[in-house]
């Protein structure tokens, strides 16, 4: 999966995801930073566990050891901070232009 590159701290970074969630062949991911493919993978992308809820896309800060313990995730690191604007979220038929950041 594409890294944000330290050169991207402080920098706002265009990103647009494109997912079909499937159990089976026919899934899809892609992924584009400031308008450049990054990643483009085809095949399973989720679970059929019988659980009732659809896979779902979502974002953020994920270091979920932070609120189990101090010894299971050491840091020094008390406090981050991510900005994000601009969301945008299609369906089925939305192309990459419809999602797409403008240009700036």
């Amino acid at each position: 999966m594409a890294q944000v590159a330290v050169a991207d701290r402080g920098a706002w970074v265009d990103w647009v995801v494109r997912v079909k969630w499937s159990t089976g062949h026919d899934g899809q991911l892609e992924v584009w930073k400031d308008g450049a493919r990054v990643l483009r993978d085809a095949g399973p992308n989720c679970y059929n566990d019988g659980d009732d809820q659809a896979p779902y896309f979502k974002f953020g800060l994920y270091k979920w050891p932070w609120l189990a313990s101090a010894e299971l995730a050491p840091s020094d690191v008390s406090q981050r901070r991510l900005y994000f604007d601009e969301i945008r979220i299609g369906d089925a038929t939305a192309g990459f232009d419809a999602v797409s950041p403008p240009k700036r």
